[in-house]
């Protein structure tokens, strides 16, 4: 970890978070001050583990694989920070959220045990 590169938030966070939100949001319960702050939590998760899975990423041999996992990372950047287009309806907007947070410490899980391929 470089000075850039913030702390990775603990995994078993992100997914007790992720599984939260995919609830609520099939719940259709977005709303609200805890939706809110649950939904800063996720973005933050993508913030911080975004610069491990891009450095991560830049080592797998397969560049199709690259490809993907840096086009993931870009598309839960742009959702975390609202530059999505499109996402007018907040439970779908939360469901995204969480999904990227999902995938991204998916990818930091295999980061940070050296799982290349």
């Amino acid at each position: 970890m470089t000075p850039e590169t913030p702390a990775l938030p603990n995994l078993g966070e992100v997914r007790q978070d992720t599984a939260l939100a995919i609830a609520l949001a099939g719940h259709g319960r977005a709303h609200g001050e805890l939706v809110a702050a649950l939904r800063q939590r996720l973005c933050g998760y993508i913030r911080d583990m975004a610069p491990t899975v891009r450095d991560w990423a830049a080592l797998l041999p397969d560049e199709s694989r690259r490809a993907q996992v840096v086009t993931t990372v870009g598309q839960a950047m742009e959702i975390a920070e609202g530059r999505h287009k499109g996402l007018s309806d907040p439970a779908e907007a939360l469901r995204l959220i969480a999904r990227g947070a999902d995938i991204l410490a998916r990818f930091t899980s295999s980061a940070t045990q050296g799982i290349v391929r």
